[in-house]
């Protein structure tokens, strides 16, 4: 489910899994409000947002599952279904492309537009949570 409403200015957004909710608030933290509800049990995990596109992605681990939003929280949808729970999550809006770790220590990705996954480590250790794409290189 969806809470509708538009950020006024930047906004910071954030998973609460113990809530079970993606949160969005001003930078300063002040005017808190739930933007999506996950589903029984999803796990929410990672967040990334997409401003060109004015969407966000987020990692349901247990749903194994990485779904996407409009970031008032409308349109909600599965991007990719996983073959394990993923965790961490960025989006590079050069190449349009999402990348997500895994609970087996993968890292795979997929085009926004087709959305198939491909590995592109494979999984060497378990728990690869953290994941960060630096564009600034060309």
């Amino acid at each position: 489910g969806r809470v509708q409403g538009q950020p006024v200015g930047p906004a910071l957004y954030f998973t609460d899994s113990g809530a079970n909710v993606i949160r969005r608030a001003q930078l300063d933290g002040s005017g808190m409000q739930d933007v999506v509800y996950g589903a029984p049990g999803a796990a929410l995990r990672g967040l990334a947002i997409d401003e060109l596109a004015g969407k966000m992605y987020w990692c349901e681990r247990d749903a194994k599952a990485i779904r996407r939003a409009n970031l008032d929280g409308s349109d909600i949808e599965t991007f990719v279904a996983t073959k394990s729970g993923p965790e961490g999550l960025a989006v590079e809006r050069n190449l349009g492309m999402v990348y997500w770790t895994d609970v087996e220590g993968s890292v795979q990705r997929a085009d926004k537009g087709n959305a198939i996954p491909e590995d592109i480590v494979k999984a060497s250790f378990l728990r690869r949570e953290g994941l960060a794409i630096d564009s600034s290189r060309g």
